[in-house]
């Protein structure tokens, strides 16, 4: 059997950071809402740039755990540049009274090529 990839969905991993500074400034504060895919989908969304074409896709990536922190992971997927394909947004929250504020946010960047020292995309 046969199968195809579509390179659009292919991606190299890579740098990794912490992106909470720049998305609490984005937002405005620390989002407090019901459920962690919410919560996710908030901070990804916060991420897309409203004049990109064509829009960037959301796409959930990892399901909602729930300890002493909550985790959701989303891809945004469809970047206009030649060497990044999009971000992996990894959310971390404080669960309080019923629901979730936001703690911290990493991403990793999702490369289309040149990956490494000296590449367009780290």
């Amino acid at each position: 059997m046969i199968r195809w990839v579509n390179l659009r969905d292919v991606a190299y991993v890579g740098d990794t950071y912490d992106a909470t500074a720049d998305r609490l400034l984005a937002l405005g504060g620390r989002p407090s809402v019901r459920t962690m895919i919410e919560l996710g989908r908030i901070v990804t969304e916060s991420m897309r740039s409203p004049e990109a074409e064509p829009t960037p896709r959301i796409v959930f990536v990892e399901t909602e755990t729930v300890g002493d922190l909550g985790e959701v992971t989303y891809d945004l997927i469809g970047l206009a540049g030649d060497s990044m394909r999009g971000y992996r947004v990894r959310v971390f929250s404080e669960p309080v009274d019923g629901g979730f504020v936001l703690r911290n946010v990493e991403v990793t960047n999702l490369c289309a090529r040149d990956v490494g020292e000296g590449a367009l995309c780290l």
